[in-house]
C-alpha cells in the first residue's frame, strides 16, 4: 500500500506578510475513479503546453480530443507503472506516470499538471512520491524525455536536479511537425532538490 502524502507550500501574494497563505498538496495513487479529471488536465496541460509546438490546425482536427484520450488511456493504469494524482484542498490539480524500463530504473512517462494551478509545487511533489517509491523498491536511476521547445518543462528538471543525458529521440505525434525530446535523468542516492532533503544511498 502507497499512503497518501502530504506538502505544504507557502506562496506570497505582493509583498504584505499578511496575504501569507498556506497550500495543501496531497498526492495519492490514482484509480479507475479518478480517470475523467485526469482527461480533463491532460487536455488543458497538453493544449497550453504544446500550443507553441504545433500550429492552429493541429488542435482544431477533429480527432485531436480523442487522440488526447487514446494516448491518456493507453498509459495510466498499465500493469508495470505507478499513476499519482496531486490534490490541492480535495481538487485534482495533476498527476504522473512512472513505469519501470529495466530493473533497476524508472522511467516518468507522463507528468501533467493543469495551467490554473503551474506553479503550486503539484509537478515536484509528485515526483517526490515517485522517487520515494522508487527508492524502497532497490532502484536507483529515474529517467524522463523533456520536450525540447519547452522551455518550462527542462528548467523543471534542472532545478529539481535532473540532468541531461545527451539522448535524443523524437516525439512523432504528428509526422508533419516532429519535435525532439531530450533526456533527462537522477541517481536517486543523490539529494532530494524537490523537498532540500538529503536522501540516503
Amino acid at each position: 500500500m502507497h499512503p497518501a502524502q502530504t506538502f505544504r507550500q507557502q506562496h506570497l501574494k505582493g509583498c504584505d506578510w499578511r496575504a501569507d497563505i498556506t497550500i495543501m498538496l496531497t498526492v495519492r495513487r490514482a484509480t479507475l475513479d479518478d480517470l475523467e479529471k485526469m482527461v480533463a488536465i491532460y487536455n488543458a496541460a497538453w493544449r497550453d503546453g504544446f500550443r507553441h509546438m504545433f500550429s492552429a490546425a493541429t488542435f482544431a482536427r477533429d480527432d485531436f480530443d480523442a487522440a488526447r484520450l487514446a494516448e491518456c488511456t493507453g498509459t495510466i493504469f498499465s500493469d508495470d507503472s505507478d499513476t499519482y494524482i496531486a490534490e490541492q484542498d480535495g481538487h485534482a490539480v495533476g498527476w504522473g506516470v512512472g513505469s519501470l524500463s529495466n530493473a533497476f530504473a524508472l522511467t516518468i512517462d507522463d507528468l501533467w499538471v493543469h495551467p490554473a494551478s503551474q506553479g503550486s509545487g503539484a509537478a515536484a511533489a509528485i515526483v517526490s512520491k515517485l522517487e520515494d517509491d522508487a527508492r524502497a523498491s532497490g532502484i536507483g536511476r529515474m529517467s524522463a524525455w523533456v520536450p525540447e521547445d519547452s522551455p518550462r518543462a527542462r528548467h523543471f528538471a534542472e532545478k529539481i536536479g535532473w540532468k541531461p543525458t545527451g539522448a535524443i529521440e523524437m516525439l512523432a505525434v504528428y509526422d508533419h511537425e516532429p519535435n525532439r525530446l531530450f533526456e533527462y535523468d537522477r541517481d536517486l542516492g543523490l539529494f532530494d532538490m524537490t523537498r532540500g532533503l538529503p536522501r540516503p544511498a
